[in-house]
C-alpha cells in the first residue's frame, strides 16, 4: 500500500530504543486513518488495510461509535466517558479531572504517588486497578489503570477522559471514514456481557 504525501518526522530512533525496541519507525494513528479501515489482530499480530468485517465474530464485539481529537481516534463509551485508543499503551489511563476520573470506582494497589515521565514534564499519579469499565456490549474488570492529571489543556472540551489500550482486545477494527470501532475481546481480555 502507497500512503498519499503527508508530512514525516525523522529521527534517531536509538535514542528511543528503551521505549519502541528495535524498530524502523512509528506508524501512528495520523497514517493509519490515511489508509481508511485497518484491522489489528494482536492474536496473530496482523494489520490489515480495507476490507470488510466479515471476519470479525461480532457476537463478541462491542461496536463503538468514533471521533477524532487532534488526529487521533477517541472512542464513545458509557456515561458518557470518551477514551482515546492507543496502540502504545500497557495500562488504561483515567485522566483525574474528567467526567471518568469522577464515575470509574477503581481500588489502588500502592499508597504511594507514582512517578510518571513524559516529554512534556513530570505528573505525579497513582496505579490502581479498575472495578468496571463499560464499552458497549463489552465490560472491563479488574484492570489495571493508572491516574493521573490530563495532559490537554482545560479549556479543550473534546478532549478525551483518559486512554484504553488496544491491547486489551484480540482485535480491533478501526473505520475513520464510517466512524466507527469495532473491540472484540480476547482470551486474556475484557469478560463481554
Amino acid at each position: 500500500m502507497t500512503l498519499p504525501v503527508a508530512p514525516v518526522v525523522a529521527l534517531n530512533l536509538r535514542r528511543f530504543s528503551h521505549v519502541v525496541g528495535e524498530v524502523s519507525g512509528i506508524l501512528g494513528s495520523d497514517a493509519l486513518r490515511a489508509m481508511g479501515r485497518t484491522a489489528i489482530d494482536f492474536e496473530r499480530c496482523q494489520l490489515s488495510v480495507g476490507g470488510n468485517d466479515s471476519g470479525v465474530e461480532l457476537g463478541r464485539a462491542s461496536r463503538v461509535p468514533l471521533e477524532w481529537h487532534q488526529g487521533r481516534p477517541v472512542v464513545a463509551m458509557t456515561g458518557g466517558i470518551r477514551m482515546l485508543l492507543d496502540s502504545g499503551a500497557t495500562d488504561v489511563f483515567v485522566f483525574n479531572d474528567t467526567t471518568a476520573g469522577k464515575s470509574i470506582e477503581w481500588r489502588s494497589i500502592e499508597t504511594e504517588p507514582v512517578r510518571i515521565d513524559r516529554f512534556d514534564g513530570l505528573r505525579l499519579g497513582r496505579i490502581g486497578v479498575l472495578t468496571a469499565l463499560a464499552i458497549g456490549g463489552i465490560e472491563l474488570s479488574n484492570i489495571r489503570a493508572v491516574g493521573v492529571k490530563s495532559w490537554y489543556q482545560r479549556g479543550d472540551a473534546g478532549a478525551p477522559d483518559g486512554i484504553l489500550p488496544l491491547g486489551l482486545f484480540s482485535r480491533v477494527v478501526i473505520s475513520h471514514h464510517e466512524r466507527y470501532a469495532i473491540l472484540v475481546p480476547g482470551s486474556r481480555g475484557p469478560a463481554s456481557h
